[in-house]
């Protein structure tokens, strides 16, 4: 789980530019847990009726669990967003020169 390719089979574009690279998506991790617990808190306010502190934090740490192979992968996908720029036309060049 979390495993980064080591380079687009497209265009050749290295994916970790250094070592410890994706340690950086630790603080999009971060945000998108905030914002996990905004948004449950959120739900739980909109469709209980009685929110105690022991139904909020047990209903964070389900969704915590169950959501947390997307928040792992999405804080790379992120991260990574911050540095690589998408050419569209990358994976169109490579297959004429292939051809």
């Amino acid at each position: 789980m979390g495993k980064v390719h080591k380079r687009c089979s497209c265009c050749n574009t290295k994916f970790e530019l250094e070592t410890g690279f994706y340690q950086g998506s630790y603080y999009v991790s971060y945000a998108l847990g905030v914002a996990l617990f905004m948004a449950v808190v959120l739900l739980n306010y909109i469709f209980r009726e009685e929110l105690t502190p022991s139904s909020l934090m047990i209903s964070f740490v389900v969704s915590l669990i169950v959501l947390f192979p997307l928040l792992y992968a999405l804080s790379k996908i992120i991260w990574a967003q911050f540095f690589f720029n998408y050419d569209r036309t990358a994976s169109k060049k490579s297959k004429v020169t292939s051809a």
